[in-house]
């Protein structure tokens, strides 16, 4: 109106003539001076009216007055749960008084309009108003806040915020719900798909540990960080801190993994995402179980745990529960290279060992299942349970066949380094054993205590128990107990601790049969080794003692405590050749027993096995006893003085060898005898059969042959031009027995 006035003043000053034309260009410039004026006060108040009525909308809290000046692309993101405003709220967007500072016509149906609040404007915001082409009319399509991340100031969009903020909202409140579809309808497709496949029961109660219970009375206020298409959201609970992280597809925030952090390690979980694809799998093994589909059970399983005990099982022979019958609550532990899940059936509870694979970071393979029978109270793995009868039955036609490499292969390492290790091929073919018969074995009983199994078996004349260990998967023997045949006697003999020592006393008898000394190494102790077998080439003859025993005899085992060796009395002194004997603690005994006499042979543990020590004879009715170690030093003592006396006496000498091409015989000379010696008796056992020797009252010169350290360094000496010199009456050459002990087999018992 002030713009009018001043028009009609000028009007009324305007004078005639010249000066009229004046007044008439006066009066048109004030005319466009005053249109442009009105137009650009109409814009700022259009822009200011859209403004003024959105921020009063903010400071109410009235979501419907902010949706009827928001543009629908605002309204879909920012504006479309009944509670925005509790998140609109958390943004903090300033409010009261402002003053538009700049407006920018980005184009004729979009501008930017950037706003002042306080003293000086010192904060500012942007509107981003869009014109609606149906009303024609401005609403606000974004604002843009400024905020400080770290170090640095970014520009984010409120429109993006809020949409992170009611997803994880709306994705917060599906699950405390009862539609499934509508909260997998918030998650991605990756983890939609895993919570899927779990039984309704349990996705309830998985989500439910993360969730909680339903709270209407405290606001949702999130902490939110966005980078990017990626977000993350926490929230905290009663229980802890509920975690969920998103990711944007399409123009929508989608729920990719969810987690809780607890103080309470019970309830804490890392991973939703992996907790449901590792609690498929278990799930996935029970129910191809059931269905033996070994198909699937091989897809979802370890190589190694399946080759070892699941390729040849009957799934049949074990019930496992399935994924309807086990309990809502399955308990998965994420740990670095491997995932523990327990599941709780009506009668056992099942854990499994899950193995992530190296290639892939979510795929994990069954590589362990222990089971836990709640009505028996044992705890058995599943290889020991499916492996242990065909391992038990296949070590029992071994040893029916004395197959030693197939006993070897089905032995745990412990028996077969006391046994089958130490044992030759024939050995092991005549060695008793504490059974009489395996013939028709069946199975009456498998019990199942954890990694150790225990099958109760009869045959047609023996019952025993087979006990297997299962080690890395692998069920090996590691026993078998034979029940005793004597009535009202319910004690078990060990195959293992039977042939702990009757192996070594066998083999080294065994020994001395083919004049074997080395090889007595791995079955003497130290002390007998180094004063007997290594000093000599050949068996002194006090060895055949120990083989006629062990050839006739049927072995007793004995185990000396030290209440048992404190009992046993030594022997009498003053004997000048019997040896004073006292049984030593934890000494076992091996007695061989014939009709006129009785060798107890004593073993020490060296190296962690049983060793022989020493044998003891004695003949019934006599107090006398005999040590073989001494009889056989003493033969090796005899042995060396004789061939001393041999060659001081010159039963023994040497004289250069005639060579008749280095002499030239006188005319009419005879020629000279060529000396043509008789074998002495320190030469004849190079030439005696192996093992052979004769049996009579007549004392015999010994035929050991001594080595180097026993003779004098003279003999060491050879001769390249001596030869022998003939001694005059000397035993003739030693000849086989007819009926000695070892041209007879060796018995079995």
């Amino acid at each position: 109106m002030r713009l009018f006035q001043l028009a009609s003043r000028q009007m009324v000053t305007v004078s005639p003539g010249h000066s009229r034309t004046k007044s008439v260009q006066g009066i048109v410039s004030s005319f466009m001076i005053f249109a442009l004026a009105l137009s650009s006060g109409c814009a700022n108040m259009t822009e200011k009216r859209t403004i003024s009525a959105f921020q009063k909308g903010l400071e109410e809290g009235d979501v419907a007055a902010l949706r009827e000046k928001a543009s629908d692309n605002f309204e879909q993101h920012a504006l479309r749960h009944p509670k925005s405003n509790d998140s609109l709220e958390q943004l903090k967007l300033p409010d009261g008084e402002f003053e538009i500072l700049n407006v920018e016509d980005v184009s004729k149906t979009d501008k930017k309009v950037t706003i002042g609040f306080g003293e000086d404007n010192r904060r500012k915001i942007q509107y981003r108003l869009v014109k609606n082409e149906v009303t024609q009319k401005w609403e606000v399509d974004d604002i843009y806040l400024r905020q400080r991340s770290g170090e640095k100031t970014i520009t984010m969009p409120v429109t993006e915020q809020m949409n992170v903020l009611l997803s994880s909202r709306e994705f917060y409140e599906s699950w405390q719900g009862s539609n499934r579809e509508q909260a997998l309808s918030y998650c991605d497709d990756d983890l939609a798909a895993a919570l899927s496949k779990l039984p309704p029961s349990v996705l309830a109660s998985q989500v439910s540990r993360i969730v909680g219970k339903s709270d209407n009375s405290t606001k949702y206020r999130p902490e939110v960080h966005i980078s990017g298409d990626r977000a993350f959201v926490k929230l905290n609970r009663p229980h802890g801190k509920m975690e969920i992280s998103l990711i944007k597809t399409n123009d929508k925030w989608l729920v990719n993994d969810l987690g809780l952090d607890s103080r309470d390690s019970e309830y804490k979980i890392v991973s939703l995402f992996k907790t449901a694809t590792i609690a498929n799998q278990a799930i996935v093994f029970l129910d191809a179980w059931n269905a033996n589909d070994k198909a699937t059970v091989k897809e979802v399983t370890d190589k190694r745990f399946y080759d070892a005990g699941l390729e040849t099982a009957e799934f049949q022979d074990m019930a496992m529960p399935s994924s309807i019958d086990i309990d809502s609550f399955v308990e998965v532990k994420l740990l670095e290279e491997r995932a523990d899940v327990v599941l709780n059936g009506p009668d056992r509870t099942i854990r499994m060992t899950l193995k992530n694979l190296e290639d892939a970071d979510n795929e994990f393979r069954v590589a362990e299942v222990i089971l836990y029978d709640i009505k028996q109270d044992q705890t058995l793995s599943l290889t020991s349970a499916l492996s242990a009868r065909p391992v038990a039955m296949h070590f029992i036609q071994s040893l029916q066949e004395r197959d030693k490499k197939m006993l070897q292969f089905g032995s745990t390492r412990d028996l077969h380094e006391k046994t089958w290790n130490r044992a030759s091929t024939q050995t092991l073919s005549i060695v008793p054993m504490p059974f009489v018969d395996l013939a028709n074995a069946k199975v009456e009983e498998t019990q199942f205590l954890g990694n150790v199994t225990h099958i109760h078996m009869k045959s047609d004349t023996d019952k025993f128990t087979v006990v297997l260990h299962d080690i890395n998967g692998n069920v090996l023997v590691d026993d078998l107990l034979v029940q005793s045949q004597e009535p009202g006697d319910a004690s078990s003999k060990s195959m293992k601790d039977h042939l702990g020592p009757i192996i070594p006393v066998y083999e080294l008898a065994a020994n001395i049969h083919h004049n074997q000394t080395n090889s007595t190494l791995r079955l003497v102790t130290d002390d007998f080794y180094d004063r007997v077998f290594s000093l000599s080439k050949t068996m002194p003859p006090s060895a055949y003692e120990f083989l006629n025993f062990v050839t006739q005899g049927k072995p007793k085992i004995e185990k000396v405590d030290a209440e048992a060796a404190n009992n046993l009395k030594a022997l009498p002194t003053g004997q000048s050749i019997v040896a004073r004997h006292v049984t030593a603690e934890n000494e076992t005994i091996v007695m061989f027993e014939t009709p006129t006499a009785t060798m107890r042979v004593s073993l020490h543990i060296e190296q962690g096995l049983l060793r022989v020590d020493d044998a003891i004879v004695s003949e019934r009715n006599s107090e006398i006893a005999k040590r073989l170690k001494q009889s056989m030093r003493m033969d090796l003592a005899s042995a060396r003085t004789q061939n001393m006396i041999q060659t001081v006496s010159g039963e023994i000498r040497t004289l250069p060898v005639e060579k008749p091409q280095m002499q030239k015989l006188q005319a009419n000379e005879p020629p000279l005898k060529h000396l043509t010696p008789t074998q002495s008796p320190a030469q004849q056992d190079q030439n005696i059969v192996t093992a052979y020797y004769e049996e009579s009252n007549v004392s015999q010169p010994s035929a050991v042959k001594t080595t180097s350290a026993q003779m004098p360094q003279e003999m060491n000496r050879i001769c390249q031009d001596c030869q022998p010199v003939p001694s005059e009456g000397l035993a003739s050459p030693l000849t086989p027995h007819p009926e000695h002990l070892l041209l007879q087999p060796i018995p079995t018992e």
